[in-house]
């Protein structure tokens, strides 16, 4: 697999018998698939937490007849850490140590749904005439797309690590 980085060539040994293949910086494909598992592990358990911070989320906002950003942020951002993980999961092992700055700008786009929205639960506790087209919901009114934006950016932040030199988007 050299589009990932890893480098399976087996040495033989002075007994003629083949050796175990060698990896990615001296890492068997053992403790680099246990470590992806690990990363998928996180971004499941991610998703469950978003899942059952949503319900508390909805339950709380139907019984007070209000949205509460506090609680519906603790339901955002577990999906962003999920989309991270995800991505640090494909990426692994990084070909280099260092971080692509230009994939905060697709992460920044990706997040817009769901700051508009946040926007949209936030602007009615202050005495302020916003535009129409600023507060209105049409914009996305499927909840499902704030949430899909917002796996989106923890991907476009999980894909910036392990940077190859040369990539035109890099800074």
């Amino acid at each position: 697999m050299t589009g990932e980085g890893l480098i399976a060539a087996e040495a033989p040994t002075p007994e003629g018998e083949a050796a175990t293949p060698q990896t990615h910086r001296g890492r068997s494909a053992a403790a680099i698939w246990g470590i992806r598992s690990l990363f998928v592990a996180l971004a499941f358990g991610a998703l469950w937490l978003a899942q059952v911070e949503d319900q508390r989320f909805r339950e709380t906002a139907a019984s007070a007849l209000r949205f509460d950003l506090r609680q519906w942020s603790a339901t955002i951002t577990p999906l962003i850490l999920a989309g991270s993980f995800f991505a640090i999961a494909a990426r692994y092992p990084f070909p280099r140590p260092r971080y692509a700055w230009g994939r905060l700008v697709l992460a920044a786009v990706a997040i817009l749904p769901a700051l508009h929205l946040g926007f949209i639960m936030w602007s009615p506790q202050f005495n302020v005439h916003w535009p129409a087209i600023v507060i209105t919901p049409r914009w996305f009114e499927n909840g499902a797309v704030p949430s899909a934006g917002a796996v989106l950016a923890g991907v476009a932040i999980g894909c910036g690590f392990g940077a190859r030199r040369g990539l035109p988007d890099e800074d």
